[in-house]
């Protein structure tokens, strides 16, 4: 099996490892597939064996009403490393 980059490497430990609150995130936006900004982590549960993430949005900080896997989200990369907050 071809070697991953490392940059995917640390984005897979960090999806495995997981978000704490706060986080700046980006989420797949489910309609066009693009990723949108302005959001962070509110809270983690497990939805069966899926760990999925309620999320708070930053202008307003509404909680979403609904939760997102892991794979639909990703680190914010207009955050600076200093405001990422990762287990």
């Amino acid at each position: 099996m071809p070697e991953q980059p490392r940059h995917a490497r640390s984005i897979q430990q960090t999806i495995e490892q997981g978000w704490v609150a706060g986080t700046p995130v980006q989420v797949r936006n489910r309609f066009n597939r693009s990723w949108s900004s302005g959001f962070e982590v509110a809270e983690e549960s497990n939805e069966g064996d899926v760990r999925t993430y309620r999320l708070r949005r930053r202008s307003d900080r509404a909680v979403l009403p609904t939760a997102f896997p892991s794979g639909e989200l990703r680190i914010d990369a207009d955050t600076p490393r200093s405001h990422r907050r990762q287990r």
